[in-house]
C-alpha cells in the first residue's frame, strides 16, 4: 500500500489510478492509502479483492501507524476499482468488519441480473 499521512481523521481507502492522490491528500487533508492489488488474467478472482480485504483489515487495525484516526472512511475507486470499492465493502460487512461510512465508484465494472423478467419482456410488440 502507498500511504500519505496528513490528517487525524479523515481516511480514504482508493482503488485507482495514483496519479492524482496526492492532490486529494492535501486537498482534502486526509489520509490516503492505495491499494496495488493482483491484477488478472495473472492473478485470477478473488486474488485482487482478497489483497483489498486483507489490506483494509490492516489498516483498520494499524490506524495510529497510518497517522489517524479513522472516524471518517471512504472507498474511492473507478472503472474495476469501483467494483472492488462495492466489493471489498460487501465483504468487510460479511466478515464483521467496519463498514465504510462512504463509497465512490466511477463507471464501475458490474455485472446486473434481475431475478425476474425484464419490464419489455412483458410489453406486446407487434
Amino acid at each position: 500500500a502507498v500511504v500519505s499521512t496528513q490528517s487525524r481523521s479523515r481516511y480514504f481507502f482508493l482503488f485507482c489510478i495514483q496519479a492524482y492522490l496526492r492532490g486529494w491528500c492535501r486537498e482534502l487533508d486526509a489520509v490516503v492509502v492505495s491499494i496495488n492489488y493482483s491484477l488478472a488474467p495473472d492473478n485470477p478472482f478473488p486474488k485482487g479483492l482478497d489483497d483489498c480485504i486483507f489490506a483494509y483489515a490492516w489498516c483498520l487495525e494499524n490506524m495510529h501507524t497510518l497517522g489517524c484516526s479513522g472516524k471518517s472512511i471512504v472507498f474511492v475507486g473507478d472503472s474495476a476499482g469501483g467494483n472492488l470499492a462495492i466489493s471489498t465493502a460487501m465483504r468487510a460487512n460479511s466478515y464483521g468488519l467496519r463498514p465504510p461510512d462512504g463509497i465512490v465508484a466511477a463507471y464501475p465494472v458490474t455485472y446486473v441480473k434481475y431475478a425476474g423478467r425484464l419490464f419489455i419482456d412483458t410489453l406486446s410488440v407487434r
